[in-house]
């Protein structure tokens, strides 16, 4: 073994006379590390000095100081020897008070270092002593704080002595006793296993004495009992505490209940087993992914994707069950509902695994599953009714090109119609005769622009009002314009589409009043002024009709008498269902108004 080191020790020396200061130097210099300095002495400086060799003379000007720093720094031993001279025997009482020795000089050298030793000795003694204090007292305080947490904490903790029979607890702290309800004295040199009561053949009571008897660390999940007979679940942790040798010192047991936690995760447990029963007999498809892997899926799913069991498909990527056309918007829509946001249902195209192409309209939404976040996703095969869409699209077009066809044929017939009674205008001379012709010829104008419009546009349900009648009143004009007659319109046309129905009702009872005031004015070798006026309110279709003809001699003219024109406006009043109302005064004023109907398949 190495020599132990030896410490250094520092001699403080005052003397007055200086041959007695230089003749203690020389005994100590080689040894000892000598100082006069005197700045411990002054403001509290810490003392560098283990011991103080001072003449009398010096010690009796410095005794309040000595005495201070030997309280200072109590109970570490800081001596002091004095030498005095024989003529101060007599030395104050004070001075002999703090004084640990005192030798007369002139003293041998070999008295003098004995002394100096024995004090040296003495002051090593009392600096172990202190440090030994110190390290107990520091000891003692992390005891104390380790006692303190340990009573501080929520979690019940015991300590047990293995090296006892039948391994006793022989510490708890004050969460333990709350947790069970027992008293100290019903809980110390007993096992811990009086908490089963009877219940011992729980299936985790054998894991834990197995892992006790390996002194093995173990965490266990127990029924447990207080002493009021109420059940608790207790999650029990044990460790062993081992000494330098590796040997088993003690065993820690940290003791939380988790009665709440176990009857929830029951309850969830039992919402799982219903949730998974609930869906594997859903008609529609359930998965459930986690990061973007299939982790759950049901029969009707595994159906779809053309698998026989889910077994087939749990473990792939969602996107590889997909096409390539769809999986960057799948990806997409995925992360964006990973991220919190939304997505509404989306349909996508796959190809099952027997090869069949396949449309599935989906649903997602962010859940848990097993504890990690994951996205529930819900999926119906639509295949059919794609399929059926498609044949049903192809079908209206057909029909719709079918129906346009025959609205062209209606409009070339009535236009065929109407060149044949141009011509009989041309052979006859009769004004009268014309004059009829004109007004057949006129209503056969009035439904041929209607079927006009309609071969024009893609829909054939219904009629832009105002463009028909704009186009209406144009040809009118043309067919009754006599020479040197102006006939000018007013319009103010609200925009309202109307069904194919109330069109062509509201053709012939347009073309009825223009011509009537266009016959009423050429009488009267008058210029024609009409205005129409049509607003619309919801489904409510009001319309005013003015001239600047004679107007009506009586109300009743429109009502229940009148010629044969007024007679097709009544009956086309009542086919439009509408209510009307002739305003008396200047010309010719009627005010009706009508619901638009939703289009009935045919006129």
């Amino acid at each position: 073994m190495d020599d132990e080191v030896k410490p250094v020790f520092s001699i403080y020396v005052e003397f007055v006379n200086k041959t007695d200061k230089k003749m203690v130097s020389d005994f100590f210099a080689d040894e000892f590390h000598l100082t006069d300095n005197q700045q411990f002495f002054k403001n509290g400086k810490n003392c560098t000095a283990d011991i103080l060799i001072m003449d009398a003379v010096s010690a009796t000007s410095k005794v309040n100081k000595i005495k201070k720093l030997k309280e200072r720094y109590a109970p570490s031993f800081i001596p002091l020897l004095v030498l005095a001279g024989k003529k101060e025997n007599q030395l104050t009482a004070q001075l002999w008070n703090i004084s640990d020795d005192v030798l007369q000089i002139p003293v041998s050298k070999e008295i003098l270092k004995a002394r100096v030793h024995a004090l040296l000795a003495t002051r090593s003694y009392s600096r172990s002593l202190e440090i030994k204090k110190r390290k107990l007292e520091e000891s003692n305080s992390t005891l104390s704080m380790y006692y303190n947490a340990i009573e501080a904490v929520t979690s019940g903790i015991v300590i047990t002595d293995p090296l006892k029979e039948d391994n006793p607890v022989i510490f708890f702290n004050r969460a333990f006793q709350e947790l069970t309800g027992y008293e100290k004295d019903e809980i110390l040199g007993r096992n811990c296993r009086f908490l089963q009561n009877d219940d011992h053949n729980q299936e985790p009571v054998k894991k834990l004495r197995e892992h006790i008897d390996r002194g093995e660390p173990v965490k266990v999940v127990l029924r447990n009992y207080r002493k009021d007979g109420s059940m608790f679940w207790n999650e029990l942790k044990i460790s062993p505490v081992k000494d330098k040798q590796g040997e088993i010192e003690f065993f820690v047991g940290i003791q939380n209940n988790v009665t709440e936690l176990v009857e929830t995760q029951k309850k969830l447990t039992m919402a799982r087993n219903q949730w998974q029963s609930i869906v594997s007999q859903s008609p529609d498809m359930i998965q459930v992914s986690v990061n973007g892997i299939i982790r759950f899926l049901n029969q009707k799913g595994a159906e779809i994707y053309g698998a026989q069991s889910p077994k087939e498909i749990v473990g792939k990527k969602v996107v590889d069950m997909f096409e390539p056309e769809s999986r960057q918007l799948l990806e997409i829509r995925m992360n964006t509902l990973e991220n919190g946001g939304e997505v509404p249902p989306h349909i996508y195209s796959l190809r099952s695994l027997d090869g069949k192409a396949k449309y599935i309209k989906v649903q997602s939404l962010p859940v848990t599953y097993k504890g990690e976040q994951a996205l529930q996703t819900v999926g119906q095969d639509i295949t059919e009714i794609i399929q059926s869409n498609k044949e049903l699209v192809k079908t209206v077009t057909q029909k719709q090109n079918l129906l346009q066809e025959v609205h062209h044929r209606v409009k070339n017939n009535l236009a065929m119609i109407n060149g044949l009674i141009e011509l009989q205008l041309i052979e006859n001379e009769d004004n009268e005769i014309a004059n009829a012709l004109k007004g057949t010829q006129s209503r056969i104008l009035s439904i041929a622009k209607v079927h006009e419009l309609l071969y024009q546009q893609d829909n054939l349900k219904e009629i832009d009002f105002r463009e028909y009648l704009q186009e209406l009143t144009s040809t009118i004009s043309n067919l009754f314009s006599n020479e040197g007659q102006v006939i000018a319109f007013d319009l103010e046309l609200a925009h309202v589409k109307i069904s194919l129905s109330q069109a062509v009702s509201s053709g012939l009872l347009f073309n009825e009043l223009i011509s009537n005031s266009i016959k009423h004015a050429s009488r009267n070798k008058q210029n024609i002024k009409i205005a129409i006026d049509i607003k619309v309110y919801g489904d409510q279709v009001y319309i005013n009709y003015k001239d600047n003809g004679a107007g009506l001699k009586s109300p009743k003219m429109l009502e229940e008498e009148g010629n044969f024109g007024m007679m097709i406006i009544r009956t086309l009043m009542k086919q439009l269902e509408a209510n009307w109302e002739y305003i008396p005064g200047d010309g010719f004023n009627l005010g009706f108004q009508f619901n638009k109907r939703a289009y009935q398949g045919f006129i």
